[in-house]
């Protein structure tokens, strides 16, 4: 399975094998055994924002992720509290993410680096297909991670791109707007 997802460049699915497979080595070796797949995991999954892939695999991935803080200290640390607040079965959200002084807003998210680099390339109004051709992604990878950052920062619609100078939208060229 991991040299299937390496071959077709399905990062997601390989970092949920590569996390399986150092719970598997932890549970019949040892957690220095495990160690490798971690690091590897985290090296991919930091840059891309993947929390939920560690999260889903349960308590154990933190005794992990410990041993590898160093690779990514600040996505790591996320994943340890979000880790502490599920086993802490508390109701409200901690006190660092908690926006007590807005009332009717809820816990935010942090951004990761992939989504800060695409907003900041949303707010230069590049097109999505501008923005898949510069990072070498696909255009649907943009989208996805517009649509995070929209949810992450509470936004309900995206904003409109404005056309180039000389350009007219569909809308100017058929009269719906002046």
């Amino acid at each position: 399975m991991e040299r299937f997802a390496r071959e077709r460049k399905r990062y997601g699915s390989l970092i949920t094998v590569l996390i399986l497979q150092a719970l598997v080595q932890m549970a019949l070796t040892d957690i220095k055994q495990a160690i490798p797949y971690v690091e590897e995991a985290v090296k991919l999954a930091a840059p891309e924002g993947y929390f939920r892939t560690f999260l889903d695999e349960g308590p154990d991935v933190a005794l992990l992720l410990r041993e590898v803080r160093y690779l990514s200290p600040v996505f790591v640390d996320h994943l340890l509290k979000a880790f502490d607040y599920c086993k802490s079965d508390q109701t409200t959200p901690p006190p660092e993410q908690s926006n007590a002084g807005y009332p009717g807003v809820g816990p935010i998210e942090p951004l990761s680096e992939r989504e800060l680099e695409i907003m900041a390339l949303i707010a230069a109004s590049l097109s999505n297909a501008d923005i898949a051709r510069k990072l070498h992604i696909t255009v649907g990878t943009v989208k996805w991670h517009a649509n995070n950052i929209y949810s992450k920062l509470n936004v309900k619609t995206a904003p409109r791109q404005q056309p180039k100078r000389g350009k007219k939208s569909y809308s100017t060229d058929h009269g719906l707007v002046t």
